[in-house]
C-alpha cells in the first residue's frame, strides 16, 4: 500500500467524539492503508438546558450541569428581551444563560464582558446579536462558541483579545460590522 490510496480506495476508519456543551467535538478518519487522516470539527450545537432546581440547570443532551447567578450579569429590557450589559461574577469559564430573570437574552451589550477575565464563553442559542465593542480588551479570552441563529456581529466585539485563538462563526450570521 502506498499514498496512493487515499484516491482509489481506500479504507477509512471513522471515529466520532461528540460535542458537548462546552467543547466542540471531532470526526476523525484515517486511512488504515496510507495512514492519511482527516479531522473535522462538530459544533457544540442542539443542546438545551432545563431548570432542576435554585440557579442550577442540567444539559438535555450531554447532561452537562452548570449553574446561573442572575445577580452575576446586569442587564437591560429592550422590546421585551434580555441585553446582557455587564458581568460582575468571578468565573473564568462561563456559560450565559438564555433567560435571565424571565427574559430570553438576545443580545450582548457594548463593552458587556469588556475586560473581564474570563477565558471561554459560550453563548445562549437564543442569542442573535453582539453589539459593538462587547468583548473589548478582554485579554485572557481564548475561544467563544457562537451559537448558531446569531444574525450580527457589531464593530470590534473582539478587539484587544489578544489571547482569542478560537471562533467559529456560524452560517447564519448575515452582518459582521
Amino acid at each position: 500500500p502506498g499514498s496512493n490510496h487515499y484516491y482509489s480506495g481506500c479504507g477509512f476508519v471513522e471515529t466520532i467524539e461528540s460535542a458537548t456543551c462546552t467543547d466542540y467535538g471531532t470526526i476523525r478518519n484515517e486511512c488504515y492503508y496510507c495512514t492519511v487522516t482527516n479531522i473535522e470539527s462538530m459544533r457544540p450545537t442542539g443542546h438545551s438546558y432545563v431548570h432542576i432546581e435554585g440557579d442550577d440547570y442540567k444539559c438535555n443532551t450531554c447532561n452537562y450541569r452548570y449553574t446561573v447567578k442572575p445577580s452575576d450579569y446586569t442587564y437591560n429590557i429592550v422590546n421585551n428581551y434580555a441585553e446582557i450589559t455587564g458581568y460582575k461574577g468571578t468565573e473564568t469559564s462561563i456559560i450565559v444563560p438564555d433567560m435571565i430573570d424571565g427574559y430570553v437574552v438576545r443580545s450582548i451589550g457594548t463593552e458587556a464582558f469588556g475586560s473581564c477575565e474570563i477565558y471561554r464563553i459560550y453563548l445562549p442559542e437564543s442569542l442573535r446579536f453582539i453589539k459593538e465593542k462587547a468583548f473589548y480588551n478582554n485579554t485572557h479570552l481564548s475561544r467563544v462558541i457562537l451559537p448558531e441563529g446569531l444574525k450580527s456581529i457589531e464593530e470590534s466585539a473582539f478587539e484587544g483579545c489578544v489571547g482569542l485563538w478560537s471562533i467559529d462563526i456560524p452560517g447564519s450570521v448575515k452582518v459582521i460590522s
